[in-house]
């Protein structure tokens, strides 16, 4: 060959390459969206609360509430239309939503934080399908998502495992041991499924012998976090999830309530100094 002859270099990089039909054959991944974080509620005007005397008062029912021992539940039912949906603006969204399931998976009870952490509106819903009845509850948790096991029936069924199975049932005897030796006072023991070498059929299993309880909770962040208390009394599914919805974290927890459904001291403190400048704004 000619030493002056060169072969053709491949171009390479993005935009390079096409399809036949010659569109771009790159397919790049969705970028992650932005965390979530404390977001300012679109706040009424100030003259609107001039017709709104009990959510101002509710308002500084909560204030006060904030300053004290917890928990405090101020009910809203003698609000009228206009007051409660100037509460509701006023106090706005916040990361973390319960719900709470009756026998046969009626919702009893939700509850949703508002955008001030320890701050919830909990509502209560009959089986006759009537509109229930509200609370402002200022607490580290609400009250739905106590007491998840109590007059709790029979625990599921202990499925066997099949041949596809393979260390899901050392994981659910470990479980079960550390289950029956529980202290509330000691810090949750959490399982990391993630690292475990399971295989889907140890997925499917562990979760049927689990069984489901009657609390769900999603927590929203950078992606999700999903809780769902198992029917075996203390132990706790928790899943994370990237901004993409894909599971990176799969856990389960031995623990009273999972750390990440509370508000910690210095969120309710925080809480208490945004809705004294929110009140502010009404003076």
């Amino acid at each position: 060959m000619d030493p002056r002859t060169y072969l053709p270099l491949p171009v390479t990089g993005p935009g390079s390459q096409s399809d036949p039909d010659g569109s771009p054959a790159l397919d790049y991944l969705p970028i992650p969206t932005t965390m979530d974080g404390y977001r300012r509620p679109d706040l009424p005007e100030p003259e609107t609360a001039a017709g709104c005397a009990a959510a101002l008062a509710l308002m500084d029912a909560a204030l006060a509430a904030l300053t004290g021992p917890l928990p405090v539940v101020l009910g809203l039912d003698h609000l009228d239309a206009t007051a409660r949906s100037f509460l509701g603006r006023a106090l706005g969204d916040g990361e973390v939503s319960l719900r709470r399931e009756a026998d046969g998976g009626r919702c009893a009870a939700r509850a949703q934080e508002t955008a001030l952490a320890g701050v919830w509106i909990v509502q209560s819903l009959p089986a006759d399908g009537g509109s229930g009845s509200e609370a402002l509850e200022i607490a580290a948790a609400p009250s739905i998502a106590f007491g998840v096991w109590s007059g709790a029936g029979a625990q599921p069924a202990r499925v066997a495992p099949g041949a596809d199975v393979m260390n899901a049932p050392a994981v659910l005897t470990e479980l079960e041991h550390r289950r029956q030796h529980f202290d509330p006072a000691a810090p949750a023991h959490v399982t990391n499924l993630s690292l475990l070498p399971f295989t889907p059929a140890d997925h499917d299993w562990l979760g049927a012998n689990l069984g489901r309880g009657p609390l769900t909770v999603l927590s929203r962040g950078y992606g999700n976090c999903r809780l769902a208390a198992c029917a075996l009394p203390n132990l706790w599914r928790v899943q994370y999830f990237n901004s993409m919805d894909t599971l990176i974290l799969d856990t389960v927890e031995l623990t009273a309530l999972p750390e990440i459904v509370c508000a910690a001291p210095e969120d309710l403190a925080d809480s208490r100094e945004r809705l004294a400048e929110i009140r502010a704004l009404y003076a």
